[in-house]
Order: C-alpha cells, then structure tokens, then sequence
C-alpha cells in the first residue's frame, strides 16, 4: 500500500503543478476561475463577469477533462489570450475543478440561449448555409446515428439536434476526398456524413430532399465545430 502511494504523489503533482507551469512558460498563458454552463453539446466558461466564453480544446488532456463536467462546476482554466468574436473564444489547455452545483447566473444563461442561429455553435458558425431556408430542428425526438469502428450508435435529444442543425445545413462545395473519414453521421434525412476531426472537414455524396441541397461534396470545418462535434463523438460512444 505504501509503495502505491508514493507513485500516485508524484503523477498528482505532475498533473496539478508541474504541465500547467509548462504551458504558462512555452506562451501567453493565463488561469481564470468560473462556472461551467452546457448547452446543446457546448460547454461555456462564464468568467467573473458571467460573459460566456467557448474553451477551444488545445490538447487530449483539456478534451478529457470537459468531458466530464457538468453545468454548474467551478473550474481553474488555464488558457491563453481570448479573441474578440461573439461569443468570445480562448484556447484551453488544462482544467483543475474546484467545485460543482452552483448556481448558473440567470441573467448569463439567458444571454447564451438568446444567442442568434449563426451565433450558437451548432449552427454553421460563419460559413455560408445553403442556398434554400435553412432547417434547424427543435424536437429532441430528432434520431442520429454515428458509425464509427464497425459499431452503430443512435441517440437523440440535444446532442442529436446539434449534429442535425450543423452538419445538415453546411455548404458543400465540389472537391474530392483522398483521406480516409475517422467515423460516419446518418441524419433523419437517411443521408450519411463522412467525417474526420483531425484533417477538420465532412463530406457527403448524396443529396439531401430534407436539406434542399442538390450539391455534393466537402465542407472545411471551424475549431468551434470540431471541438463540439467531437465532444459529441466522445460523450455517445464510450
């Protein structure tokens, strides 16, 4: 039991003290502390103001760590500088959580449902929809199904809706695709959406009646995205 312990001591201070001194030396790196508030799939730091702010994730480490929290956590976020779009946005690298079941300030809360179509992050986040109405889904019946390693999993509910307003409504432009998808999405519309997080692009060869999208193709995908649907991936396939 002794030797146990002392092998545990040190991995605690590797995690706690000695990366995140790492990273605030190798760049413009800074600790803040706030509340934890998610909302269709996206996690938002609302700081000592109560601004919300989307945490990119820089690393594995700072992506395991938002996985596992909940609305209300109190955290220690080690991040660097925070940019000036709406809401705003900071790079996070390390998570220490201080505490959980607070209370998410009303009036910040409101502010983040408030937030336009092309605002939220499961909207197309600046990129162009496409050429008809978009169609955003509300209903948490909304079905969706990733295939990812020769194993299918559907879910529906907030998660789901994300994926629907997002990937359904992208613009696909004409390319073609050498690299392999890393998992697939099936939306209600029965149209599949290749996927690869690490090269940061969909496609799809099919066009899609429920959509009204006629073109096929590739889509370049923002870190926002990337980040949420990972997010996504992580939290409806472990």
């Amino acid at each position: 039991m002794k030797k146990k312990i002392k092998l545990i001591i040190p991995l605690f201070l590797l995690t706690i003290i000695i990366l995140p001194a790492i990273l605030i030396l190798s760049g413009n790196r800074a600790f803040s502390k706030g509340i934890v508030y998610i909302d269709r799939g996206a996690v938002y730091f609302l700081d000592k103001n109560n601004s919300p702010i989307l945490p990119i994730m820089q690393n594995k480490i700072s992506q395991n760590q938002f996985n596992k929290l909940s609305s209300g956590d109190e955290i220690i976020l080690l991040h660097d500088g925070i940019n000036e779009s709406y809401p705003g946005q900071t790079g996070a690298y390390f998570i220490i959580k201080t505490g959980s079941e607070n209370t998410v300030p009303e009036e910040a809360i409101n502010e983040i449902l408030s937030l336009k179509p092309d605002e939220k992050v499961y909207s197309p986040t600046g990129r162009n929809e496409t050429d008809k109405e978009p169609v955003y889904a509300t209903c948490g019946n909304t079905l969706t199904t990733i295939i990812k390693d020769g194993k299918e999993y559907s879910f529906m509910y907030d998660n789901s809706v994300y994926l629907f307003n997002l990937l359904g409504n992208l613009r696909y432009e004409d390319d073609y695709i050498t690299e392999t998808p890393e998992f697939t999405v099936r939306l209600e519309d029965k149209v599949d959406y290749y996927v690869n997080l690490t090269e940061g692009w969909v496609c799809t060869t099919e066009p899609s009646e429920l959509f009204g999208r006629d073109k096929t193709g590739v889509c370049t995908l923002t870190d926002a995205q990337i980040q949420y649907i990972g997010f996504i991936v992580n939290c409806e396939t472990d």
